[in-house]
């Protein structure tokens, strides 16, 4: 009779232009000369989803990105709705209009993109959307704002050795904006948790090793992630506008995150005060409901408005465009310099003694895969297919970001 053993093994791994109607016209020369933003003043709770939801900013140096969505009814358990069949334009006080491409990236929702890297930065601009049924928005006139360079980014090892925290500082004169906020990108490299040198041969039942150039290029995954929080600061109450060790975020000990090679890049704007108070107000939503696409506990408003038009009926918009030359920062960290990541997996070997044909083919129908030995025909020791191929670990891909600093696929 056969004999299976099974180890438990914890193991690291290794632009067109385009006629606007006499509605929006007529907006954009309102928005031109009143200007305003409504105070914050809480007025109960909304029960109903279908707000419209508008989450991007004006880029001078580089793309900029507006996502569309609709909130959910506050005790409604469906998924928000991102809107892809508008059309999203920046618009410029002097007539130029830039318009968007809808695109679908990986691990982030569907975006309206336009490329504005190169306008002009002495010139004020709006956004403004067409939705499907014929529904326009437009925003105040946004005047651009440049962000100071970021000093640096910082993390530090909790004491307890259990999660890392990451910091911003930045230096600033006084002429700047006191008022800030940040995102960020994480994008990371991991291994699946192991890397055999056999393979299974299903149609001879074989048990055969790799030669060169024939095993899978599946050991080495890269994921991406976007921030989510609302991160902001002010420095008006300061005698410097300095932002000192600024928090950004925390990765436990135990995400894949920091598993061996993780980049954070940081993007800093500069925002107007009537901004901030907005972003502040989000935040204190955010905490009480959970997101921006969540029913918001109470008003807040922003900066874009529905074109009233007559025999429709208004609907609410939510969301604040600022506009700028953001600047960005980026740094690399490893494994080794942190020291405290633990995996969680953990993912048994089964080992199988003077293996025959058919012991080989019950193994692969259950999801076990050759990891080593077999040796003149002594042990084999297999493992679950999850553990050697790291596109079914950790929801990453091949798709390795073009800055990464390693050369291996």
């Amino acid at each position: 009779m056969k004999k299976y053993t099974i180890k438990h093994s914890l193991k690291t791994p290794a632009p067109a232009l385009m006629k606007i109607s006499k509605y929006l016209s007529l907006a954009l020369f309102i928005a031109l000369f009143t200007a305003c933003i409504t105070p914050f003043s809480p007025e109960g709770l909304q029960t109903q989803g279908g707000t419209l939801v508008i989450e991007g900013d004006i880029i001078l140096n580089g793309a900029t990105k507006v996502y569309l969505s609709e909130s959910r009814a506050l005790y409604s358990s469906e998924p928000f709705r991102y809107l892809t069949n508008a059309q999203v334009f920046v618009l410029s006080e002097h007539g130029e209009t830039y318009l968007s491409t809808v695109i679908f990236e990986p691990n982030a929702p569907p975006c309206y993109l336009i490329d504005t890297k190169g306008l002009p930065f002495n010139c004020a601009y709006y956004v403004s959307i067409f939705l499907a049924d014929g529904t326009q928005f437009i925003s105040d006139p946004i005047i651009p704002m440049a962000a100071p360079q970021i000093d640096s980014i910082e993390f530090v090892v909790q004491d307890a050795q259990t999660a890392v925290d990451f910091f911003v500082t930045t230096y600033a004169d006084r002429n700047s904006s006191p008022f800030y906020r940040w995102s960020y990108t994480e994008d990371w490299e991991y291994h699946s948790l192991y890397d055999p040198e056999l393979y299974y041969n299903q149609a001879t039942g074989e048990v055969l090793r790799y030669g060169p150039g024939e095993k899978p290029e599946v050991y080495y995954c890269w994921n991406q992630s976007i921030s989510e929080d609302i991160l902001i600061a002010k420095t008006d109450h300061l005698d410097n506008n300095t932002v000192y060790r600024q928090p950004l975020h925390t990765i436990d000990r135990h995400s894949d995150k920091i598993s061996y090679l993780y980049s954070l890049e940081l993007q800093q704007m500069s925002i107007s005060e009537e901004a901030y108070i907005y972003w502040v107000n989000m935040r204190k939503n955010n905490q009480e409901i959970g997101g921006i696409f969540s029913p918001q506990p109470s008003e807040v408003f922003g900066n874009i408005y529905m074109v009233r038009v007559d025999g429709k009926p208004d609907r609410k918009v939510l969301g604040y465009i600022s506009a700028g030359m953001v600047a960005t920062k980026r740094i690399f960290v490893t494994e080794k310099e942190l020291g405290i990541y633990q995996p969680t997996i953990n993912c048994p070997e089964m080992s199988l003694f003077e293996p025959e044909p058919a012991d080989r083919f019950n193994f692969y129908q259950m999801g076990l895969r050759p990891y080593k030995g077999g040796y003149d025909g002594g042990e084999e020791i297999w493992v679950s297919r999850d553990c050697i191929d790291c596109r079914r670990q950790g929801g990453g891909n091949k798709n390795k970001p073009p800055f990464w600093p390693n050369d291996h696929q």
